[in-house]
């Protein structure tokens, strides 16, 4: 049975680590000077780094007919006829006067569960291409597939 890793965070593991780690030396700093509204604000986005680092996919790895992610609290698994679309998402963030565009690789099984990878042009181009293949060659009648 072949084994594909589609997905591994693996550098940004440790990226989110450093970042937490700046975050909690800044609080510190702060928490001497009495800068309350700092504090607020830095843990803020502390929270939300951790909340993303700790709930989002580690790795998504094919194994036959069967899809698994793997979070830091969690597993799941789906076998290809559980799958019902796959695409990608582009989703624009407005802040200030810039906008940031992130596109993801949606993948919905029948029962309602999204399984969502982060899609970078330059890190890992052919994600959609691959899973799209490996959802057509594990079911007799292919997949429903939309690129946005």
């Amino acid at each position: 049975m072949s084994k594909t890793t589609i997905y591994a965070k693996g550098f940004y593991n440790l990226l989110g680590i450093f970042v937490l780690i700046f975050i909690i030396i800044i609080v510190v700093n702060m928490i001497r000077s009495a800068s309350w509204i700092g504090v607020f604000i830095v843990c803020s986005l502390g929270i939300i780094n951790l909340w993303y680092w700790l709930f989002s996919p580690q790795s998504v790895v094919l194994e036959g007919d069967t899809i698994k992610e793997s979070c830091f609290f969690s597993k799941r698994t789906f076998k290809a006829h559980e799958i019902e679309t796959i695409k990608v998402n582009r989703r624009v963030l407005n802040f200030g006067r810039g906008q940031s565009a992130h596109s993801f690789v949606d993948i919905q099984a029948k029962n309602g569960c999204v399984i969502s990878i982060e899609y970078f042009a330059d890190k890992n181009p052919d994600i959609y291409e691959i899973l799209s293949e490996w959802h057509k060659r594990n079911t007799s009648i292919g997949l429903t597939t939309q690129q946005n």
